[in-house]
C-alpha cells in the first residue's frame, strides 16, 4: 500500500468517526484541556456502533476492508479502532449471521480480488 492510500484509507476511518461523533452528540467526555491534555478523549462506543449499524451493506464492507489495510500498515488510532471493531461487529452479525468463518472466506476473496 502506498502513503497516499494509507493517508486516504484513515481518512476514511476517521471521518467516519467524526461524522458519528456530530450525528449523535453522546454523553460529556473528559476534556483533555481540563488536565492540561494528559487524559485522552474516548470515543464512545455505543454512539459509533449506531451510526454504523445504520450503514448500507456496501458501505460497511468497504469500511471493514479500509481498517483492514489500515491495520496491517501501523498500530490504529483509538479513533480508528474503535470505529473499525463496530464495523466489524456489524458486518459479521449483519451480513454474515455471526459465522465468523464465512466472514474470513468473504475477507479472503476480497483481499484476492483486489490484487
Amino acid at each position: 500500500m502506498t502513503t497516499t492510500t494509507r493517508v486516504c484509507t484513515l481518512a476514511l476511518i476517521l471521518a467516519f468517526s467524526a461524522a458519528a461523533a456530530v450525528a449523535e452528540p453522546s454523553a460529556p467526555v473528559s476534556s483533555p484541556a481540563a488536565d492540561g491534555g494528559r487524559t485522552p478523549v474516548v470515543p464512545d462506543r455505543l454512539q459509533v456502533r449506531q451510526a454504523v449499524l445504520g450503514m448500507a451493506e456496501p458501505d460497511l464492507r468497504s469500511l471493514f476492508l479500509a481498517c483492514d489495510r489500515a491495520s496491517r500498515q501501523s498500530l490504529l488510532s483509538l479513533d480508528e479502532a474503535t470505529v473499525c471493531v463496530a464495523a466489524s461487529d456489524v458486518l459479521v452479525a449483519r451480513s454474515f449471521g455471526g459465522d465468523y468463518g464465512a466472514l474470513l472466506a468473504w475477507w479472503r476473496g476480497a483481499i484476492a480480488a483486489a490484487r
